[in-house]
């Protein structure tokens, strides 16, 4: 079973892994598979282009990804945006 891995910070899509069967649990003839706490059965689609996978509240949201870019702000100074969600 595959299951997908997000960032515990910022919740964004990490990678895809293969689940571990749990032998303790599955030894009363069901098979269960160990989840991290950091993970979901639910498969992410490919993202737009400009935007990260993030999951909340049970499901995929893209979001824009601003990382990378240069705002200015009030006072005229150059920001890089180098974080998901990241405020100026």
């Amino acid at each position: 079973m595959k299951i997908y891995i997000y960032n515990t910070e910022n919740n964004e899509y990490l990678y895809e892994v293969e689940a571990q069967i749990d032998p303790l649990a599955s030894s009363k003839g069901e098979t269960i598979y160990l989840m991290p706490p950091n993970s979901t059965q639910i498969a992410p689609t490919e993202p737009k282009a400009g935007y990260a996978n993030v999951f909340n509240n049970g499901k995929w949201e893209q979001i824009k990804d601003e990382r990378g870019e240069i705002y200015y702000d009030n006072g005229n100074n150059a920001v890089m945006i180098t974080k998901l969600r990241q405020e100026i």
